[in-house]
């Protein structure tokens, strides 16, 4: 026997190639996704269609999403991720072009309900979270962390090059160019840096040193699989914690959802009642926006090494408790200051727990059947969350303000953190590997 190179041929582990290019792509991907919410007040004067109307468009959007993750969990653990992260680009990038030449009300719930849903589930999500905790065990907190980089990004990206690009281009040739952009940079980071898994290069997760059979010259993953557990998919859904994922998962979506869709109309309604004009409104209202996106890395790089060194759960529950203290106190918001101030401590406490969450699962349920997994979670979480944004939408509609969206978002979260807390490391009961 004799022990292969960390990087499979060079001294930088490979999965690190793997992280950069996730974080890209889900930078790419999150971008496509959080473009409506910049463009939510301009298509509401443009086409005169309804908060509730519009905010399902992204309601469908999520559950189309849920139903996606699944076809995306078999082929990341079956082939690997590269093949559906590629053509999840080519659905975003005809996704958002031919949401630039909608007119009906029909045709934004087909092209960004529907076609870029499924584009956003096949390069982000399950693809990116499979394949990076596939990569790395011990270092997964950290890991995670610097994937979920680029989802921060994305927000604030958008936050600040969307506003220009209305105003040069109008919402048309902007969400073209964006489709165009996005879409084709995905096709390419996803062709040439994602493999599927340490083994398939000869390696082992974290940078190990892994072993090879002088006969072989391959990896014989066997052993590794051994210290971790060889989970299925049903083999996971008979525990206690599978389904305290999917409960609290699902509940903490709804408010996650509803803000994506609604915090720049939340931003505008503030300064509306504060008597200030639109114009001046949108430098606070971009500038909360992208503190937010800035935040919510922060919160990953400390919440990902901490849940390493301290565990996953710890971090999990601070950071949804701090959460619903955020929220209840949102619903009293009434200056743009304190929309800035939310905007940045929402951010923070959802970035502490997004790396720990998809650490945690690995961590439970091993890396053998992890995309399928998290599938189910996601599909979930994207069925009952999803219906945030047309919740948000329709309180918004018939009470002329979001103060009860929030209070309801602090007691979602609430429930969340009592169904955390009854996660646990599980013990595999008689079930072969599926």
């Amino acid at each position: 026997m004799e022990k292969t190179k960390q990087s499979g041929g060079g001294g930088f582990y490979y999965g690190w190639w793997i992280v950069i290019a996730c974080s890209m792509i889900g930078l790419l991907s999150i971008s496509s996704r959080f473009s409506f919410t910049m463009f939510f007040p301009t298509l509401i004067d443009d086409l005169g269609w309804t908060r509730a109307a519009l905010g399902f468009g992204l309601t469908l959007h999520m559950w189309v999403h849920a139903i996606s993750a699944i076809v995306a969990g078999y082929f990341v653990d079956k082939y690997g991720a590269r093949i559906i992260m590629c053509l999840g680009g080519l659905f975003i990038l005809v996704g958002l072009s031919f949401t630039s030449t909608m007119t009906k009300v029909w045709q934004f719930y087909l092209y960004y309900g529907v076609i870029l849903a499924a584009g956003v589930a096949f390069s982000f999500a399950v693809p990116i979270l499979g394949t990076v905790r596939k990569w790395f065990i011990k270092k997964a907190g950290i890991a995670l962390a610097l994937t979920n980089v680029g989802g921060g990004l994305g927000g604030a990206l958008m936050a600040v090059v969307i506003p220009g690009m209305l105003a040069s281009f109008g919402w048309r040739k902007s969400w073209l160019y964006l489709g165009m952009i996005l879409g084709t940079a995905i096709l390419i980071l996803a062709g040439i840096f994602i493999r599927k898994d340490p083994e398939s290069m000869g390696l082992l997760p974290d940078g190990e040193a892994a072993l090879q059979d002088d006969a072989s010259a391959e990896v014989n993953p066997l052993s590794q699989q051994e210290i971790e557990g060889v989970w299925s998919l049903s083999d996971a859904m008979k525990t206690r914690s599978f389904w305290c994922f999917i409960m609290g998962g699902c509940i903490s979506a709804i408010p996650a959802v509803g803000i994506t869709g609604h915090i720049v109309n939340w931003g505008m309604d503030i300064a509306r009642a504060a008597n200030v004009s639109a114009a001046d409104a949108m430098g606070s209202v971009k500038l909360g926006i992208a503190l937010s996106a800035i935040f919510t890395m922060v919160g990953a790089m400390v919440g990902g090494p901490l849940s390493d060194r301290f565990g996953r759960k710890p971090i999990i529950l601070i950071g949804l408790a701090s959460d619903a203290a955020v929220f209840l106190f949102a619903s009293t918001i009434s200056t743009l200051s304190w929309f800035v101030n939310s905007a940045v401590l929402m951010g923070f406490c959802g970035g502490l727990v997004g790396p720990a969450f998809g650490a945690y699962v690995g961590d439970i349920f091993g890396r053998q059947a992890l995309a399928k997994i998290f599938s189910m979670i996601i599909f979930s979480i994207g069925i009952v969350g999803g219906t945030g944004a047309v919740i948000f939408g329709w309180i918004h509609d018939n009470s002329h303000s979001y103060a009860w969206a929030w209070i309801i978002s602090a007691f979602c979260m609430t429930v969340t953190v009592l169904f955390f807390s009854l996660t646990r490391k599980e013990i595999k009961k008689g079930s072969s590997c599926k």
